[in-house]
C-alpha cells in the first residue's frame, strides 16, 4: 500500500469516527426538539414495581441465556470457573453497547484468553458462530412477529413469512452445509480457513441444538421485555410496537451502528413504527426510552460483573465443544 493510499483510509477512519462521535449530541438535540427530554423521560415514574418486574425477569433469563450458551460451547475450559464466564459475557456485551462499528466485539478474544487461555483465534471463530447464529434466531423471530401480525399489508406478512422460512432453514441445515462446504476446495488456505470455521462449530447434533435452543429464548426474552416496556410507554398495538422493537434490535447486530447505537437503534426504530402507522413523536419516546433502557442495564451488569469473581488462572488454550 502506498503513502497516498494509506493517507486516504486514515481519512475515511478519522471521519467515520467523527461520524460515531457525532452521533451522539445530535441524537440528543433531535430528541430535545422534537419531543423534550422531560415529557420522554416522565413516564418512567408512572411504572409499577409489577412493570419493574416484568422487565427484569426478561432481561435475566436473555443474559443467563446467553451465558449458558457460551458456557455450553466452552464447557470444559470454563467449567472450572462459571462466575468468571459470567463476568465475561457481562463485559463482553457492555463493550458491545457502549463501542462504535462492532468494535466491541474484540473484548470477547482478549477476555477468553486473558481469562481461560483460549487463543484468540478459536475465540474469534467461536464468536462468528454466535453471531450467525444470533442473526438467524433473531431473523426467524422478527419475522415470525412480522409475518403473524403485522398492519404492513399482506406482500410485506408473505415476504416476511418467507423470511422465516428461510431462516428456520437456515438454523437447521448449517452445520451439514459447512461440513460438505470444504470438499469444494482444492487444498490451500481456503480449505485451511473453512476447516478451521467448520471446527469451532458445535460438535454433534445435540450440542448445536442447545445452541440453537437457548439463543431463541434469550432473544425471545429480551424482546418480549423490551415490547412490554414499549407498550408502557405509548398507546401502540402490540403488533405495531413489535414491528419497531424487531426493527431496532435488527439495527444491533449489523456491521455498523453508532456510538452506544445512538442514531442507528432509534433511526431503525422510529422508521419501522412510523412504517406501520404510529406518529412521528410516539416512535421516538418509544425507540429512546427502550434504548435507553437496554443501555442502562447493560451498563448496570457491566459495571456489577466487576464484582464477580476472576477464574484463579489461564486454562490450556483447547478448544472444546
Amino acid at each position: 500500500m502506498d503513502e497516498r493510499q494509506t493517507k486516504t483510509r486514515g481519512w475515511r477512519r478519522l471521519l467515520s469516527l467523527t461520524v460515531v462521535v457525532l452521533s451522539v449530541p445530535a441524537l440528543g438535540l433531535w430528541v430535545h426538539l422534537t419531543v423534550g427530554w422531560p415529557r420522554l423521560l416522565t413516564p418512567w415514574i408512572g411504572l409499577t414495581v409489577a412493570d419493574y418486574g416484568v422487565l427484569f425477569l426478561g432481561m435475566a433469563i436473555a443474559y443467563l441465556a446467553r451465558a449458558a450458551r457460551l458456557f455450553d460451547f466452552f464447557r470444559d475450559t470454563v467449567a472450572r470457573a462459571p462466575f468468571g464466564l459470567l463476568r465475561l459475557s457481562l463485559l463482553h456485551n457492555l463493550s458491545n453497547h457502549l463501542l462504535p462499528m462492532r468494535t466491541g466485539e474484540a473484548a470477547f478474544p482478549l477476555l477468553m484468553k486473558r481469562y481461560f487461555g483460549v487463543s484468540f483465534a478459536d475465540a474469534g471463530l467461536s464468536l462468528v458462530w454466535l453471531r450467525v447464529l444470533d442473526l438467524a434466531a433473531l431473523t426467524l423471530l422478527a419475522s415470525t412477529v412480522i409475518a403473524r401480525g403485522s398492519p404492513l399489508g399482506p406482500l410485506t406478512q408473505a415476504l416476511a413469512l418467507t423470511l422465516a422460512l428461510g431462516s428456520a432453514a437456515a438454523l437447521l441445515l448449517l452445520p451439514w452445509a459447512v461440513h460438505l462446504l470444504p470438499a469444494a476446495f482444492d487444498g490451500g488456505r481456503t480449505q485451511r480457513l473453512i476447516h478451521a470455521i467448520a471446527s469451532n462449530l458445535p460438535r454433534g447434533s445435540a450440542a448445536y441444538a442447545r445452541a440453537v435452543l437457548l439463543t431463541l429464548v434469550a432473544w425471545a426474552a429480551k424482546g418480549f421485555a423490551l415490547l412490554w416496556l414499549a407498550l408502557q410507554f405509548t398507546a401502540l398495538s402490540a403488533s405495531t410496537a413489535a414491528v419497531g422493537v424487531a426493527a431496532g434490535e435488527l439495527s444491533s447486530v449489523l456491521p455498523i451502528h453508532g456510538l452506544a447505537g445512538s442514531g442507528t437503534y432509534e433511526g431503525a426504530m422510529v422508521a419501522a413504527l412510523v412504517a406501520v402507522g404510529a406518529e412521528h413523536d410516539v416512535a421516538l419516546l418509544a425507540a429512546v426510552n427502550v434504548h435507553l433502557f437496554l443501555l442502562g442495564t447493560a451498563f448496570a451488569l457491566g459495571v456489577s460483573a466487576l464484582l464477580l469473581p476472576r477464574p484463579p488462572s489461564p486454562a490450556k488454550p483447547d478448544r472444546v465443544s
